[in-house]
């Protein structure tokens, strides 16, 4: 990836939490290499010149599972869909619950969220007030009005904890 950026709750050309650039991304060689769904996931060291992220916005906590469960209760994605009919310019959600899809290996969830949502968060015990979650999981990919996401793993807080340390000033 290059000249990737991160813009917090962006709205319409609106940044309000300022433009956050990628110092470094860090993901999995199941993904790079083989596609491997359930490694569909980086994490991404930002900087801006100002304060760190965390202390800006916040950040969500991280929840794995051994394996892929039957249901995960109440989760929330979060995403920016950009085919009609939305724009790409507003964030928006879906809340449900998921369940396991044998068809695809992964949990699904109803949800009309498009193309342009990938990546986005799927959290449990969101908070809108406070806008912090779990993160479990991620949008990956969509079917009709199905979105799906691998649920993290221990693979996914072990990435995690070798690169929660890093800072970039």
């Amino acid at each position: 990836m290059t000249n990737w950026i991160f813009v917090p709750y962006y709205d319409h050309g609106a940044r309000p939490y300022g433009t956050w650039y990628a110092a470094d991304m860090t993901t999995f060689n199941g993904w790079t290499q083989n596609h491997y769904r359930e490694y569909d996931v980086a994490f991404v060291n930002v900087w801006n010149n100002a304060d760190t992220l965390g202390h800006t916005v916040g950040g969500e906590g991280l929840r794995t599972s051994g394996s892929i469960p039957q249901a995960v209760l109440g989760v929330t994605a979060l995403g920016y869909p950009a085919e009609a009919p939305y724009d790409g310019q507003w964030q928006y959600y879906c809340l449900s619950s998921a369940t396991l899809d044998t068809s695809y290996n992964t949990l699904g969830m109803p949800c009309p969220l498009n193309g342009g949502s990938s990546g986005g968060p799927w959290l449990q015990n969101y908070d809108n007030a406070t806008g912090l979650g779990y993160a479990v999981g991620i949008n990956e990919s969509t079917s009709g009005s199905t979105l799906y996401s691998s649920p993290f793993t221990s693979a996914v807080s072990n990435l995690y904890s070798l690169v929660q340390d890093d800072v970039y000033s």
